[in-house]
């Protein structure tokens, strides 16, 4: 009888014990599985962040403190509804007894889009929206110092639509350009040039010396050589206006050489596809 119940004891311990092994066998693929995936979901990630935009990645890592908008009205926001310079907005800079104020934030510019976006997304990063209405490169040449600190971290620059008058040829434009991107390069740690968008003004006056479509393709051939970061405005408008059969009139005025609001919404999305910007939580 002792032999019996000894018996059933060693075999219900090596049930137990089989069982045990098994379920420890078990446990173990089940995290190696883990271990596996994990990996394999952020060698993912890992790839999935290096398509980021070099801005987009610095925004997520934190790297990212303040964005300047260097530009002219476009980037001011002229044309957009209720765009306005309050009177004590902070200053820019002072020259030649001229003060030169932020516009508004309120407005819906590309600028103040753009605004938003950081301020929801990353409020920690400085948004400067530093477009002058009138300006060229010849003014920003005159001005660099003025218009761009020693120590600047994403500057994006978009001129050109006043140097079709301020400058007297296509070539004095494109060496006027590339002159003070050369100098916003030198102190930043990344810059971002825009070509502007299209005007209906084009052909309308006889003081332009050279259209906006020059003016892209110029801004393009000198992003290209220096291999700046580039993204074209006038692009996007003309391709946008194009695949929804709108006239340009519906996205810019067609009394001066702004967009209106539907046409910076139209700039402003096209900068975020084309920067990747995504929402903050997008990459947790």
């Amino acid at each position: 009888m002792k032999k019996v119940v000894v018996l059933s004891i060693a075999v219900l311990v090596f049930v137990v014990v089989l069982g045990f092994v098994k379920w420890d066998k078990q446990a173990q693929q089940n995290e190696i599985k883990a271990a596996e995936f994990q990996a394999e979901m952020e060698e993912q990630k890992k790839k999935e962040f290096d398509s980021f935009s070099t801005l987009y990645q610095g925004l997520l890592n934190g790297d990212v403190t303040k964005i300047k908008l260097i530009g002219d009205s476009i980037t001011a926001g002229v044309g957009a509804k209720g765009h306005v310079i309050p009177d004590d907005n902070p200053v820019l800079f002072k020259s030649e007894g001229e003060t030169y104020r932020e516009a508004d934030y309120e407005a819906n510019s590309w600028a103040n889009l753009f605004r938003n976006y950081t301020n929801r997304h990353f409020p920690d990063v400085e948004f400067i929206n530093a477009g002058i209405g009138g300006k060229s490169t010849v003014f920003a040449n005159a001005n660099k110092e003025k218009w761009v600190s020693d120590k600047e971290d994403v500057v994006f620059v978009m001129l050109g639509t006043n140097d079709r008058w301020e400058s007297s040829s296509i070539k004095e434009y494109k060496s006027s350009l590339e002159q003070f991107l050369k100098f916003v390069d030198s102190k930043s740690n990344l810059m971002i040039v825009m070509s502007p968008p299209p005007a209906l003004t084009d052909g309308t006056n006889d003081r332009f010396n050279f259209g906006m479509k020059d003016v892209d393709k110029a801004v393009k051939e000198v992003t290209k050589k220096n291999k700046y970061t580039f993204i074209s405005n006038y692009d996007a408008i003309m391709s946008y206006s194009e695949d929804h059969d709108l006239e340009l009139k519906e996205l810019l005025q067609d009394t001066s050489s702004h967009p209106e609001d539907p046409g910076y919404k139209v700039i402003w999305e096209h900068i975020k596809k084309d920067l990747t910007l995504k929402n903050s939580g997008y990459f947790n």
